[in-house]
């Protein structure tokens, strides 16, 4: 028997960071897809073969209480780069029946759409598309969890597991986008599971993502915020009450088909990510981020980090067809690569053979 599964990345057009504090936050999936087929074995082991993260061979099985055992072979490297998919197999095996034994899984890995030519990674959310799409093959494998209309089951499990491979941290909207696709309104609250609200996908909308520099690390950029919200506790929720603002302003925008209200806020979400970033000295608005706004704003666009910030990715948006192709050659004039990642309007998708 083999699964294969594909889930998509992700685009946050609003609400970074303020996500955390419970605002709304806007994201996109795009058709930058995680690839896994599994097959299964004949023994217990946990094989993964997965190329674009120098993965070949590598080994690792279950004990009794379902948690991951590394091969010994494996060194720290190869241990974390496997964090994610030996998180998603846990949470497979935690979903059997009492007293079933998992078998063995062959697990062949591709988020090649993640990288760019030069193989540097691209914020679009790898990590929880793999785990993701591994989790749904796994489980699938196992006779666990329904192949169509399963995608409600298999988020809370993937939040968990994307979750515990980054020790907490995250928001889990990368999650969500990987397991519904399309445009999504994504909510935290408290410690519950978070709220997705699909939204129709106006063509207006259509994202330019731009490729400033390298891909930032999510988990630190967080913690290095949180220790300044415990310096500077007032002045950093007067600044998260104004991102929330801007962002939950975008998304009533959207809801409406309000174009130019739409850009006002993305603007104003922009700002307040630069007040953040002065007040905090987090480097979330980048030099490389502000040259990127400087050239979105000369071609009469709006433009904002997107994800964790500090040199990834970049989002604008431009008014009309016109303004966009215009918008592209500025940033390529600027020697900015513009990034393609056309709407991905479907989530997870599994298939048996």
């Amino acid at each position: 028997m083999t699964v294969a599964a594909t889930a998509p990345g992700k685009v946050i057009l609003l609400g970074e960071y303020a996500v955390l504090k419970g605002a709304p936050a806007l994201v996109l999936a795009v058709e930058r897809r995680a690839h896994v087929l599994a097959v299964a074995r004949t023994d217990t082991q946990l094989v993964v073969d997965a190329p674009d993260l120098g993965l070949v061979g590598a080994c690792f099985t279950l004990d009794v209480h379902g948690e991951p055992q590394f091969d010994a072979q494996l060194d720290a490297s190869a241990r974390s780069k496997l964090g994610f998919v030996a998180a998603a197999v846990r949470a497979a095996a935690a979903e059997l029946k009492a007293g079933v034994v998992p078998s063995g899984v062959s697990l062949r890995i591709d988020s090649q759409a993640f990288v760019d030519a030069h193989g540097h990674k691209l914020g679009f959310g790898s990590s929880a598309a793999v785990t993701v799409a591994s989790l749904a093959c796994v489980r699938a494998l196992w006779g666990e969890g329904p192949l169509i209309g399963g995608e409600q089951t298999l988020f809370v499990p993937a939040l968990a597991a994307h979750a515990a491979a980054q020790c907490g941290a995250g928001s889990g909207i990368d999650v969500a986008a990987s397991v519904y696709g399309g445009l999504a309104v994504f909510m935290r609250q408290g410690s519950g599971v978070p709220t997705v609200r699909p939204l129709p996908y106006p063509t207006w909308l259509d994202p330019v993502v731009v490729q400033v520099g390298e891909a930032t690390s999510t988990p630190a950029m967080i913690a290095a915020l949180q220790s300044y919200a415990q310096r500077s506790a007032a002045r950093y929720e007067a600044l998260m009450m104004a991102l929330a603002q801007a962002s939950a302003a975008g998304i009533a925008a959207v809801t409406r088909l309000a174009e130019q209200d739409f850009y006002d806020a993305v603007a104003t979400f922009a700002k307040g990510l630069t007040d953040l970033t002065r007040a905090s000295g987090v480097g979330i608005v980048s030099v490389a981020h502000e040259h990127a706004g400087a050239v979105a704003r000369e071609a009469g666009a709006v433009y904002k980090p997107t994800g964790a910030g500090g040199g990834d990715l970049g989002v604008a948006f431009a008014r009309d067809q016109q303004a966009r192709a215009g918008l592209v050659a500025a940033f390529q004039a600027a020697g900015l690569s513009v990034v393609a990642c056309a709407p991905a309007l479907t989530g997870i998708e599994v298939s048996v053979s």
